[in-house]
């Protein structure tokens, strides 16, 4: 392909790795072959050893340093020291190995962690937004803020997708994409202190979100079992909503209810 450039890479020795990167393009895979979700770039076993560093020591010529976004299959948490002498945009991390990271100290914008069927314990940095796919529950985290200035996202097919982590009571920001079955709302209603709750997909137990008492703004998308949503003056500070995909009577419902609250900025759209 025209304007493809040639790199080698000191990545698991003296110019272990010869890869071709197209102009513009800001991720790199790193991972095994055949087992890797996408096929590698750099190709390396999950047990190697990484040379996190070889990266900086590379001319990609650019805009923002490379890589910016990393996808990694492998059992190697170097990445966490390198991060604190050259910032990770992001990073998504799907360990083969049962692991525990220390990343306190680690500058990475975004951490998505994809659990399979290892147990993974996490020291996150004060400020961090962590994604989460898979078995939330094979995930320990410890925090040194129980997760004030953290972003929580929860991707999930099936129930084990979302946990409640103790250590995380303080989450302002929560997420959750539900591709499968409804999540349990009675767990997303233990992060009490959340202020942004985005959620699409089936959502089971709404009625439990009426413990969310800071909450300011609220996105529910294509969820058609709304009818025990509690009443939105049930959230003193609510100021944003958003719903997109809900049965017809709820959303008619819900505009009726917003139209009583003059504070409350509202948009209720795709009914059927």
């Amino acid at each position: 392909m025209p304007g493809m450039q040639q790199h080698t890479l000191d990545l698991t020795g003296p110019s272990s790795h010869t890869f071709e990167l197209e102009p513009g393009v800001g991720n790199v895979y790193i991972g095994p072959h055949p087992q890797a979700r996408d096929v590698p770039q750099l190709k390396v076993t999950p047990e190697q050893v990484l040379n996190w560093r070889a990266f900086a020591e590379r001319d990609v010529r650019g805009a923002y340093p490379w890589p910016r976004w990393i996808y990694y299959d492998g059992n190697d948490i170097g990445f966490a020291d390198w991060s604190q002498r050259r910032a990770i945009e992001k990073l998504t991390w799907s360990p083969q190995a049962p692991v525990s990271l220390d990343a306190s100290k680690a500058q990475i914008g975004t951490l998505c962690v994809r659990l399979d069927q290892h147990e993974v314990t996490l020291e996150l940095p004060a400020a961090l937004d962590l994604a989460v796919e898979g078995n939330a529950a094979r995930l320990q985290v410890r925090s040194v803020n129980c997760g004030h200035d953290v972003d929580l996202c929860f991707s999930t097919c099936d129930g084990r997708g979302v946990h409640y982590y103790p250590e995380l009571s303080g989450v302002r920001s929560l997420t959750v994409y539900a591709g499968g079955d409804p999540v349990a709302g009675d767990v997303i209603a233990q992060y009490t202190s959340v202020e942004t709750l985005l959620v699409s997909g089936a959502l089971a137990q709404v009625d439990a979100l009426s413990a969310l008492t800071e909450l300011r703004s609220l996105t529910i998308r294509d969820n058609y079992l709304l009818s025990q949503l509690p009443s939105l003056d049930t959230w003193p500070h609510l100021t944003d909503l958003l719903v997109v995909g809900a049965a017809k009577s709820d959303g008619t419902r819900l505009r009726k209810q917003a139209k009583g609250i003059p504070e409350l900025k509202a948009r209720v759209t795709r009914l059927s």
